[in-house]
């Protein structure tokens, strides 16, 4: 979680249009690997003793950015987390562990917008509460099951596993 999206998350919800989907709560994603839960668990040890190895440190979130439209034309509002060195290097320290994609863009989501509705004007809502300064201590891993997503475990960087 990152806390720090949250006034900007909390400005932005007076002003969205109809089907607009709020990426609530602030987060940065590091990966979308759709493992089977199952196999995901298989990792997780692996990946908490990398991640162990790693510090918490601060990142910046500038933008904001749209990625281009998906396959049912909506388009999403994204900041793009900094420094891009160490955020590339916990990102392929968790594609490295659990087997995703490793040319997933970190990012942290705002807004996906219905189709045809122009970012501007949310964006511009953005602008003044840039750059966000957010510690990041934390990585979550989630699993989707029949209600939704849930939290599957909490691993604090640079704290060895137990």
């Amino acid at each position: 979680m990152v806390p720090a999206v949250d006034p900007v998350l909390d400005d932005l919800r007076s002003h969205l249009p109809t089907g607009t989907a709020i990426m609530d709560p602030g987060h940065i994603s590091f990966g979308y690997p759709w493992l089977d839960p199952d196999a995901g668990r298989a990792v997780l040890g692996d990946v908490e003793a990398a991640l162990a190895r790693e510090g918490p440190f601060d990142v910046e979130l500038s933008g904001p950015r749209r990625f281009p439209a998906d396959a049912d034309g909506r388009v999403t509002v994204y900041l793009a987390p900094q420094p891009e060195a160490a955020i590339q290097a916990l990102s392929w320290i968790i594609a490295d562990a659990s087997g995703h994609d490793i040319e997933f863009t970190p990012h942290c989501n705002l807004v996906r917008l219905p189709p045809g509705v122009d970012p501007g004007p949310l964006e511009r809502l953005v602008h003044p509460h840039l750059p966000l300064i957010a510690r990041l201590e934390q990585v979550q891993f989630h699993v989707q099951g029949p209600d939704g997503w849930r939290v599957e475990r909490s691993m604090t960087l640079g704290t060895p596993v137990r």
